[in-house]
């Protein structure tokens, strides 16, 4: 369940950045902004320069839908979510296609703005009704509104899309555990198995939804085997992502914040899974506002 977010160079070849803009750039008479202009500030971390070169590009371009997506992803690259969605949607008018308004979707999730994160997603699907299946992006969503049942049934159909998720697993076992008519003992009891998740702590973390193990559990199932540095970081984030998400569904309120914000912090892992954990972080802080 991790989308990992592309570095800048694939994404001019992925968006097409010289199939035609660059030869318009070229033609123009007063010192256009080049694409190498733009990656070299990206090269050294200068955003704000970047994020200057995007907007003159945007107005020497006006209606195109390349300049509009690279100023989104230098954007996204820094983390300013929110900045980003205009230059999206405005990209999405040009061109509404299932995957560019999924994509927002998915931004506008980050941004949390849940809500229309959500009607994004179900646009998507409208247009592409083949998405909805693997769409756990959207039950994650399902959750974080309070639409217990509506997320449980989606992860239910993506256990017929991929059957080896534990995190598909705790995900339906989370909506299960906050829908007052089931409730956590349902849930735990109902937990559905899984033959190997080869990520660590993972198979730990099921057994703990199962109530079958314990946070310790958990946490001491990172370090065996002894793990490399990037390994032990993937272990660390997995297994605060998920007892967060565990001490969030039992109520322990406190005791999920320092997990998740240990998830979105310091064992932050590139990729849409810490982004949850962010938002949860936020979620919970407006629960608690005086934490």
């Amino acid at each position: 369940m991790i989308t990992s977010r592309f570095r800048f160079a694939p994404l001019f070849i992925v968006w097409g950045f010289g199939c035609g803009l660059v030869g318009a750039v070229a033609a123009e008479p007063a010192k256009p902004v080049s694409t190498a202009a733009i990656q070299a500030a990206l090269a050294r971390a200068d955003f704000d320069e970047a994020t200057k070169l995007a907007t003159q590009l945007i107005a020497e371009h006006p209606g195109e839908i390349l300049p509009l997506r690279i100023r989104a992803r230098i954007n996204i690259e820094r983390e300013q979510f929110a900045a980003a969605v205009p230059d999206l949607e405005a990209s999405v008018k040009l061109n509404p296609t299932a995957e560019s308004i999924n994509y927002l979707g998915t931004i506008r999730y980050q941004a949390g703005q849940l809500k229309e994160s959500l009607a994004d997603f179900d646009r998507a699907i409208k247009l592409d009704p083949q998405l909805e299946k693997s769409h756990w992006q959207r039950g994650i969503v399902y959750y974080d509104l309070g639409e217990w049942e509506n997320g449980r049934k989606q992860f239910e159909q993506y256990q017929g899309f991929y059957d080896n998720d534990v995190e598909n697993v705790v995900w339906r076992a989370m909506c299960m555990a906050r829908d007052p008519n089931l409730g956590w003992k349902k849930a735990a009891g109902d937990l559905w198995k899984v033959k190997h998740d080869r990520r660590v702590p993972l198979m730990v973390v099921a057994e703990l939804f199962a109530d079958k193990a314990t946070p310790e559990d958990v946490l001491k199932a990172v370090d065996e085997g002894n793990p490399g540095e990037e390994e032990l970081l993937s272990r660390r984030f997995y297994a605060h992502l998920y007892l967060g998400l565990y001490h969030e569904v039992r109520g322990n309120k406190e005791e999920a914040l320092k997990h998740l914000e240990l998830a979105s912090g310091k064992f932050k892992l590139p990729g849409y899974m810490a982004e949850v954990a962010r938002v949860h972080v936020g979620l919970l802080k407006k629960e608690n506002p005086t934490k």
